[in-house]
């Protein structure tokens, strides 16, 4: 997840795909650059990534390390040594062990915040699709959404991010949720980063529909950044097969729908209901599309506040800015409409 940006170029081209299982109109962009096969990569895109670039290891390995001197915004404020990446075999499950498909761990120093892991045979679906069949890249999106389903059966003994600060952690998804909302706003007003509507209007309609949240009562796994970049494919006799996901340092434990955000956000129509028919087996219901505008909402919230700390180039900045407002706008809308 590491140095990706919403540059310019991708969302030129996620601006051809229309986002959403249930509506279509939204236009978002993929939130990364493509990588190089079996490069680790730290998040860069969507939400509580830490803000240090990690230092390559050896044999082609990326391995995890702090760096100094750069801001965080508040909702990074956990300790390093405590994320979930640095405890990965806690967050993500063992190699396998529950039907997903994972690059080995090779090494892992919580303490010292260094990951070393195997390195991929595949080239990532965000590079393997544009050369894909049609019916191939449908059936890679069905086996990521059975894939995320096994994640999404992981349990969990409370909701929020597993950080060692716990700010986040509780009882009840709609608490953790809140404060997932308190802290990326916090970020965003403390910044002067423009948003499309108050802060204390984006609040209630985030609280408006917190009721809907108790519908969730047991924590579930969630990857939360499962975008093509961080989906590596191998051909497999005459199609592909999904050869492994990386990045789980930013998930969390909480509501299953959550994952679709990464899932389904950025494809088109088509390949969405693919996502839906290997995840769920069946359409969203009207609660859990609400609840999926409010996860999305929070996820342009991130990459609005991203653009005061992220230090892209001005160009890149304000075309995010642009893009995550416009995306956040009309979701909002939605949340407003129901």
């Amino acid at each position: 997840m590491s140095r990706r940006a919403l540059s310019g170029h991708h969302l030129r081209h996620a601006q051809h795909h229309q986002a959403g299982p249930v509506r279509h109109r939204h236009r978002p962009a993929h939130p990364g650059r493509p990588r190089r096969a079996g490069r680790r990569h730290r998040s860069r895109g969507v939400h509580r990534r830490l803000l240090q670039r990690r230092p390559r290891g050896a044999a082609g390995r990326r391995a995890g390390g702090r760096a100094q001197g750069r801001p965080r915004r508040r909702a990074d404020r956990a300790d390093v040594r405590g994320g979930p990446d640095a405890h990965r075999d806690r967050v993500l499950p063992p190699r396998g062990g529950a039907g997903v498909p994972l690059p080995r761990m090779w090494h892992a120093d919580p303490e010292r915040g260094v990951m070393v892991m195997e390195r991929l045979r595949g080239v990532s679906f965000e590079q393997a699709k544009k050369t894909m069949d049609p019916a191939h890249v449908l059936e890679i999106r069905r086996e990521l959404g059975r894939i995320s389903a096994a994640i999404t059966a992981v349990p969990g003994e409370r909701f929020g991010y597993p950080r060692r600060d716990g700010r986040t952690r509780s009882g009840s998804w709609r608490e953790s949720f809140l404060q997932y909302i308190e802290d990326i706003l916090g970020d965003a007003t403390g910044s002067d980063r423009p948003l499309p509507r108050p802060a204390a209007e984006i609040r209630e309609l985030v609280h408006r529909h917190a009721p809907l949240l108790d519908e969730v009562t047991a924590p579930a796994l969630v990857h939360f950044d499962l975008w093509d970049g961080n989906v590596f494919v191998v051909a497999d006799g005459d199609g592909w097969r999904v050869e492994g996901i990386i990045d789980g340092e930013r998930a969390f434990y909480g509501d299953p729908v959550a994952e679709l955000v990464s899932l389904v956000s950025f494809v088109p129509e088509a390949e969405a209901a693919a996502v839906l028919d290997g995840f769920l087996g069946r359409a969203l219901t009207p609660s859990e599309q609400i609840r999926l505008w409010l996860y999305r909402s929070y996820l342009w919230l991130i990459l609005i506040a991203e653009t005061a700390v992220r230090g892209y180039p001005e160009k890149e900045n304000a075309e995010l800015m642009a893009f995550a407002t416009g995306m956040l706008s009309s979701d909002l809308a939605e949340l407003a409409a129901v």
